[in-house]
């Protein structure tokens, strides 16, 4: 019921009508690419939010982005999102003298059911160069990927000298620094 006041008389005028509201969700649209370190997930959303973004079991937050390395930036109609190649959630999809390459999944789910509304995948090829780095000084450092865990590779293989730890290790990867002349 819609009700107006006329004037000058102040007279009520009243008029009873039905609205009907023909809402079209609009479901995310994204497009991704890769640089040498980062796949990047651009995501085109309207300002309704009808769906939320997850990534495996997690929701997509400023916090859990935060928290597994991803950088997030969102505006009122674009998210982006950056998620390192060796990021917690990246997929291991191949493994070659030429390189790596990594695939990384992203849900968008609906809002009050958590149904799946649009599954995005965004795949990338990176360099093996970056798992092996040489310092002028004679350091060496070797990020050693954790095939048992990626393709269910034996866990009992394990390095020649058991004297040799990493110096920081993921569910992943390892990385190990050492001297050329050991």
């Amino acid at each position: 019921i819609y009700t107006l006041t006329v004037v000058p008389e102040n007279l009520i005028f009243t008029y009873v009508a039905h609205l009907i509201h023909q809402h079209k969700i609009v479901h995310p649209e994204a497009n991704g690419f890769c640089d040498e370190e980062n796949m990047t997930l651009v995501v085109t959303q309207t300002l309704d939010r009808y769906w939320i973004p997850f990534i495996g079991t997690v929701q997509l937050t400023p916090q859990s982005a935060e928290q597994h390395g991803y950088i997030l930036r969102e505006n009122g109609t674009h998210s982006v999102i950056l998620i390192p190649h060796d990021a917690t959630g990246a997929v291991l999809e191949a493994i070659n003298n030429q390189g790596l390459r990594n695939r990384f999944d992203i849900q968008f789910r609906d809002n009050k059911a958590l149904d799946v509304l649009v599954n995005i995948s965004v795949s990338c090829s990176f360099s093996v160069t970056s798992l092996l780095t040489c310092f002028p000084n004679g350091r060496i450092v070797i990020t050693a990927l954790k095939l048992e865990a990626l393709l269910g590779v034996d866990g009992k293989m394990m390095l020649r000298d058991k004297a040799c730890k990493p110096k920081e290790s993921t569910e992943f990867k390892a990385t190990f620094e050492f001297s050329a002349d050991t």
